[in-house]
């Protein structure tokens, strides 16, 4: 049923527990229904956040595109600082922080990153993709990998398969397709023990 639990509160109720709850300062708790059970289903709408956060506490979001080339997550910042999204996973151990599986690629593209900004700083600098790994590691034999790429396509006939592909064109100063600033590098060598080994 529905009643007030106290002042200028909305509550309402099934089977004798309350499952929805609305507060003085309009702020809306949810008792779900169980484990990897559908506590709030959205069908032909959608939810909106003005200025406000989504926290989940031990639950997931699931979302599927209502269409072939529709978007099931849509993320936009309007802050010229801030962060559009971001993700935490510091209790990761031996999982994966962020999957992300296209099984069905034909000709598209698994991820996508792309800008056209003409507004880059004077004598400044910016990234497009800025991946950064450090910390003293306490265990023996470890290898760290910042970047690993392997693919490994069979084809039925004739195909190319590429580790990586480096363009850089257009820069008036210079443009450098590859810089490597410390560490050895081999090609067809795993353990280079110089500045470049070719196996």
């Amino acid at each position: 049923g529905m009643w007030s639990a106290g002042a200028n509160t909305l509550n309402f109720s099934t089977g004798g527990s309350e499952r929805l709850g609305i507060s003085s300062a309009g702020l809306i708790t949810m008792a779900g229904a169980g484990a990897e059970t559908a506590s709030l289903t959205l069908t032909t709408g959608s939810v909106t956040l003005t200025d406000g956060d989504l926290t989940l506490s031990s639950g997931e979001i699931a979302a599927t595109s209502d269409d072939a080339t529709g978007t099931a997550f849509s993320f936009t910042g309007v802050s010229t600082t801030g962060t559009t999204l971001g993700v935490t996973a510091d209790a990761v151990a031996g999982g994966i922080a962020v999957d992300v599986s296209a099984d069905g690629l034909t000709t598209g593209t698994g991820v996508n990153l792309t800008s056209t900004s003409t507004a880059g700083g004077a004598s400044g600098v910016s990234k497009l993709l800025n991946l950064a790994r450090s910390g003293v590691n306490s265990n023996l034999a470890h290898t760290a990998y910042g970047v690993y790429s392997a693919v490994t396509n069979t084809n039925a006939t004739s195909g190319t398969n590429i580790g990586g592909y480096f363009s850089a064109s257009g820069a008036t100063t210079a443009n450098y397709g590859l810089i490597v600033e410390n560490g050895n590098v081999g090609i067809g060598d795993t353990s280079p023990s110089s500045s470049l080994e070719v196996g």
